[in-house]
């Protein structure tokens, strides 16, 4: 029997774990990997609750469930997005456009291996993903069957991008990029000098494998920093106007929403990470078209290291920032029941 003024409730909710991609679907390079794809597959969420019908309704809980996951989500999908670049840039330039098929002869070693790693890499990342979804949609619909979830539910996501953040190192991240970037390039074109403009194979391939450990490093530090920017900056506009949430929340999305340091800082950021990306893109595609000339390596090399010199200026406006937020959620979580 339900409580007094109680109802009960059945919420359903299905989950593409793409969500947060594009296209929303599997990238196509999955056709190549049917391992990746049977190993990805939507997460659903069932639970009927004896709710306050004036408090709670049906839609509201059900999208609440794919707001609580969407952190997870923005995640898989940069992550997809690295595994896809790296297949990419692995093949050779004459199949840049080919078609993803299974059992391909055409693959190139190159490309089996960055296929293989990446279906590998899915199955790990979607296993992690979909357990951290389970259990923060759990904890979420508990609270709410408890009567304890309209501020928790505004504070968890933020939170747990806030401590994602400070798991970064960020101190100098571009720098200590863009000087293995510079030293690598430069160091080509020294070789190239040497052979008379015609450098062995061995020295693009050493400056190759720089560049990938590189862009590996870039993955696993700048990617995840955007990402935790567009979160924040996303999640921010719902809670200034979540008319639902205690004032103190709605104070924290306002002062991430509007004009200002905060705004300002967490936008230019993003974009600095977009420019930067496709500059280290464009390098790694530079070096492995495996041909050159002496000047023309060093030049590079000169210039990516201007252009990236003080990018770091935008990673520390973004710290403070996200330091005043988190030290408002702090504030909040003591202060809001």
């Amino acid at each position: 029997m339900a409580d007094v003024g109680k109802t009960k409730i059945s919420v359903e909710r299905k989950i593409n774990p793409f969500g947060e991609t594009k296209t929303k679907k599997a990238p196509d390079w999955f056709k190549a990997r049917p391992g990746a794809e049977s190993a990805v597959s939507d997460l659903t969420f069932k639970r009927t609750m004896e709710l306050d019908p004036r408090k709670w309704k049906k839609k509201v809980i059900e999208d609440g469930i794919y707001a609580v996951a969407r952190y997870e989500l923005s995640l898989f999908s940069t992550a997809l997005g690295g595994l896809e670049k790296d297949i990419l840039n692995a093949r050779p330039k004459e199949r840049k456009k080919a078609k993803f098929l299974r059992n391909d002869k055409d693959e190139t070693p190159d490309e089996k291996k960055a296929l293989d790693d990446a279906e590998t890499q899915v199955r790990k990342l979607f296993k992690k993903m979909s357990s951290q979804i389970d259990d923060k949609v759990s904890v979420a619909l508990d609270e709410i069957e408890s009567d304890k979830g309209d501020n928790k539910k505004a504070l968890a996501g933020g939170k747990d991008a806030l401590k994602k953040f400070d798991t970064l190192n960020t101190s100098g991240m571009f720098s200590k990029l863009t000087s293995q970037v510079v030293k690598a390039i430069y160091m080509l074109g020294v070789e190239i000098e040497k052979s008379g403009d015609e450098a062995d194979k061995l020295a693009f391939k050493k400056a190759a494998t720089t560049l990938d450990k590189v862009k590996k490093d870039y993955d696993g530090t700048a990617r995840t920093t955007k990402t935790v920017a567009s979160y924040l900056l996303t999640q921010g506009k719902k809670m200034a106007t979540d008319t639902k949430a205690d004032p103190e929340l709605q104070e924290i999305g306002k002062m991430i929403s509007k004009s200002g340091k905060v705004n300002t800082s967490l936008t230019k950021l993003s974009g600095t990470i977009d420019t930067y990306e496709k500059s280290l893109d464009g390098t790694i595609a530079f070096v492995k078209g495996g041909t050159s000339t002496a000047s023309a390596a060093k030049s590079w090399a000169t210039r990516f290291g201007n252009e990236h010199k003080s990018k770091d200026k935008a990673v520390a406006e973004a710290v403070k920032s996200v330091k005043l937020v988190s030290k408002k959620f702090n504030e909040a979580a003591r202060k809001v029941k």
